[in-house]
């Protein structure tokens, strides 16, 4: 095969490579919940997590989780907003997490989002509980978030959500 033709195909697939790579936050931002194991009565963390995020100015989170296994305890920010707050308090089985970002900018950051920190029941049956993300029909009182160009708009971004399981042995 020709020289010149080889480096001219390399340059190409160099060149889609470096594109795909700078797109790979494009698209539907993915929240997720880390798998985690447990024993009755320990004390987890269980990170929220975010990839694929191409820019997000305020967010809320809803989580739900079963009550006869954890018991909410705290919640903090993460490493990808500037602010979160996170309340757990006043819906039972119910998590709010508020996130956003200080000033007039996106945040294109992934990792982890906020942090939750349960219990797990001394009266917790062994098995497999879920902690989910709340997404409900009316975007408004579920999970959400939006862009800072969009916020005046109202153009809600819906993310893909995988939900977690907490093993109880």
């Amino acid at each position: 095969m020709n020289k010149k033709y080889v480096l001219f195909i390399m340059s190409i697939l160099s060149a889609i490579a470096i594109f795909f790579t700078g797109c790979a936050n494009f698209g539907t931002p993915v929240f997720s919940i880390d798998n985690q194991t447990a024993l009755i009565g320990d004390s987890i963390v269980v990170p929220v997590n975010i990839k694929k995020n191409s820019g997000l100015y305020v967010g809320q989170i809803v989580i739900q989780y079963d009550g006869d296994v954890l018991e909410f305890v705290t919640g903090g920010n993460g490493e990808v907003f500037d602010e979160c707050v996170v309340n757990g308090k006043d819906v039972k089985e119910t998590v709010m997490i508020i996130a956003n970002q200080s000033g007039i900018k996106d945040t294109k950051k992934n990792g982890t989002l906020a942090t939750l920190n349960f219990k797990v029941k001394e009266t917790a049956v062994r098995g497999n509980t879920h902690i989910s993300f709340y997404l409900p029909d009316h975007v408004e009182s579920g999970t959400y978030c939006l862009k800072y160009k969009n916020i005046d708009e109202e153009k809600w971004t819906i993310p893909e959500c995988i939900d977690g399981i907490i093993t109880v042995k």
